[in-house]
């Protein structure tokens, strides 16, 4: 990653410019506001097609682990239970993918996204 920012730092202003203006970035403020409106919970979105990939493979296999990326992180000292807790639960609250489930209607699968809550 550092390198792509020391080639970024190197170019010239002109060059930064257009890299910005094709990347996209030089959109105004009510521009970027208006496409990060929050949904309503009650909406019924349907899935990107990668959702609709991985739910169509779960259908076909539904105990196969093979999308599940186990994690190991060593902790040492006392666990400060309260805090885990608290941490987890705004961590659920701010990212909806992790409240989010895949109901369907007559076999089309939607979002749903669910209201945030505790962690048990």
């Amino acid at each position: 990653m550092e390198f792509l920012f020391d080639r970024i730092a190197s170019l010239s202003p002109a060059k930064r410019v257009l890299l910005e203006q094709r990347l996209g970035r030089l959109r105004t403020p009510s521009s970027r506001a208006a496409s990060l409106r929050p949904r309503s919970v009650s909406q019924e979105p349907p899935l990107s097609y990668a959702q609709e990939r991985l739910w169509f493979m779960h259908r076909l296999a539904p105990e196969n682990p093979v999308y599940n990326f186990p994690c190991v992180l060593p902790m040492a000292g006392e666990l400060n239970h309260s805090a885990l807790r608290r941490s987890l639960e705004e961590i659920v609250r701010r990212h909806e993918g992790l409240r989010t489930t895949f109901p369907s209607k007559q076999g089309q699968p939607f979002q749903q996204i669910l209201a945030a809550g505790p962690v048990p």
